[in-house]
């Protein structure tokens, strides 16, 4: 990381900005906020950010993507910045980098996320386990990233600095709280230890955080993975987005002299502070799902598979690849429509039996756990009463009545799920940290989120909240982005049927000294482009055949 990083003073969040959101207070953000700058003389710059990779340990299926996708990826930077003649470039993760959530391990030990104070030693072995098992899986590309600098400067001689920066996501906050799991990530994905880190690198982390003393007590420990990348120069701001997702972040109500927060109150730095980040650390609602309902599921119904001796190809690789679903919701209509498929053929009832038995008893085991109602939003709380009052009265009904409630359930979390998530309108848009000041009075234009899974551009007519002198000192066009995911997904056809497809994202920033060779901020030249490879495949979709779920894709074809 830079030593050019700068926390913000009183005086730039007191800078004009008019017509500002009733429901941003400047005075909020203060306490989080740090930006990296290079300065007027810069070289050329290239800033390159995916979100979404997660990286899982492959015992709830592996669906991770190939080695020559990265090769590719890897090699279409390097000759960006050939192109370019780049001088320093950044590489950025914009959360779920890992996937600590979709494992067999919690299922196995019949231990969840969000029992972690019952038991603190094992909630760190499970962690630390999956944490070795996604670095031993993926050590390819675990290489790749590793010898990024040296194999870039190898590539292109006018390379004199690289930084690559790991957001934190939703699904690997986890590894925040074991520190030797977490260092031994830094260690392997980035060659940093503890001692890699300077105070002045651990301030700014904790900067983040709310606390910049919060990582300088013990130097043995690594700091944590940054909330967020913000580059002046680059005009670019980006965290993961679940602090916009109330069923990926915890909502807490307010208590004694602590405050409460909920997705719907947005962008609240400081309310944060005083809860020590708990919303984006403490286990939430998603992970109900994910490790409770789906991993479960899919570890059990293949352990007893394979214990029966039920061989299923078909049925198998569905299992292994239930976690590209979006929603995950979507998942469980899925495996409900192959099991009556082939109850209805009489095609390999034993296999049904187990498939059926597994996953009602999923599903009314997380309907009855305390936390998927704490930690679910009060809307959705209902909703989820209703389904386990429903689910339980169709028992007595028979099991045709059972799963024809569970699918009309799963269907109705899936409406609801996508309603939240569809799209961002300029309303939401203008609470944005990377469109309020101080960041939009120090230049910057483009907010970036990952997480949603889903590709999307929106600009934004924002002109109306700034002030002149901003107006006249920038150009004030004002773009968001949404990275998308690095891995394959299976999504829905219309009327019926599914598609599997995968969309890879790159979103690229240059900042290039000015054509005339001055190293003047305001001749700077800037591009943002996106590069995206979306993967259809007749093949992928034929899953009678054997093949691996990772295909080997030529991104350059």
């Amino acid at each position: 990381m830079s030593e050019n990083n700068e926390l913000l003073t009183k005086e730039d969040v007191s800078k004009p900005f008019v017509n500002q959101p009733n429901n941003v207070d400047n005075s909020s953000l203060l306490s989080q906020l740090a930006f990296q700058t290079s300065g007027p003389n810069r070289g050329n710059r290239l800033c390159v950010t995916v979100s979404d990779i997660h990286l899982t340990d492959g015992s709830v299926g592996f669906q991770n993507l190939s080695n020559q996708v990265w090769d590719n990826f890897f090699g279409r930077i390097a000759e960006n910045c050939q192109r370019n003649a780049i001088n320093e470039v950044h590489l950025i993760f914009d959360g779920d980098f890992i996937d600590l959530i979709r494992s067999g391990e919690w299922a196995e030990k019949q231990f969840y996320p969000w029992q972690r104070e019952e038991d603190e030693s094992l909630f760190s072995d499970i962690v630390t386990r999956i944490t070795n098992k996604i670095l031993q899986n993926h050590h390819y590309f675990f290489s790749l990233l590793k010898n990024f600098d040296a194999n870039i400067k190898k590539q292109c001689d006018t390379i004199q600095l690289t930084k690559t920066v790991i957001i934190l996501g939703n699904h690997d906050k986890e590894v925040l709280l074991v520190n030797e799991a977490l260092a031994n990530l830094y260690e392997q994905a980035l060659g940093l230890t503890a001692e890699s880190f300077t105070d002045s690198e651990r301030k700014f982390i904790g900067r983040m955080y709310g606390d910049k003393e919060m990582f300088l007590g013990d130097k043995s420990r690594v700091p944590y993975f940054p909330f967020y990348y913000a580059d002046r120069d680059f005009r670019f701001f980006t965290t993961h987005g679940q602090w916009r997702d109330s069923e990926n972040s915890r909502a807490f109500e307010a208590e004694g002299e602590l405050p409460g927060w909920n997705a719907d109150d947005g962008w609240k730095p400081e309310a944060w502070e005083k809860l020590n980040y708990r919303p984006f650390i403490e286990s939430c609602f998603g992970d109900t799902v994910a490790a409770g309902v789906l991993s479960t599921f899919i570890f059990k119904t293949k352990r007893e598979l394979a214990s029966k001796n039920v061989v299923e190809d078909r049925l198998n690789r569905i299992l292994d690849e239930l976690d590209l679903y979006r929603p995950s919701y979507l998942a469980v209509q899925r495996i409900i429509e192959e099991s009556k498929a082939m109850r209805k053929a009489k095609k390999n009832i034993d296999a049904v039996e187990i498939i059926e038995k597994n996953l009602m008893a999923c599903i009314l085991q997380w309907l009855s756990w305390d936390f998927t109602y704490q930690s679910a939003s009060k809307k959705f709380r209902i909703a989820l009463k209703i389904a386990h009052f429903v689910l339980k009265a169709s028992k007595i009904l028979g099991k045709k009545v059972e799963l024809s409630a569970v699918l009309l359930a799963m269907k109705a979390f899936a409406w609801f799920s996508h309603q939240r998530r569809s799209g961002v309108d300029l309303k939401k848009m203008r609470t944005f940290p990377g469109f309020q000041p101080p960041f939009s009075n120090n230049g910057f234009q483009i907010h970036g989120e990952g997480h949603t899974h889903n590709p999307l551009q929106e600009e934004a007519n924002l002109n109306t909240q700034l002030s002149d002198a901003t107006m006249l000192k920038y150009n004030t066009n004002f773009t968001y982005v949404n990275f998308g995911t690095w891995r394959d997904q299976i999504v829905a056809r219309k009327d019926s049927g599914y598609r599997r497809r995968g969309v890879l994202r790159t979103f690229n920033i240059l900042d290039l000294k000015s054509a005339s060779g001055l190293n003047n901020s305001s001749e700077r030249q800037f591009g943002y482009f996106t590069q995206d490879v979306t993967i259809w495949r007749d093949s992928l979709d034929d899953i009678k055949e054997k093949e691996p779920l990772t295909e080997t894709i030529d991104m350059n074809a």
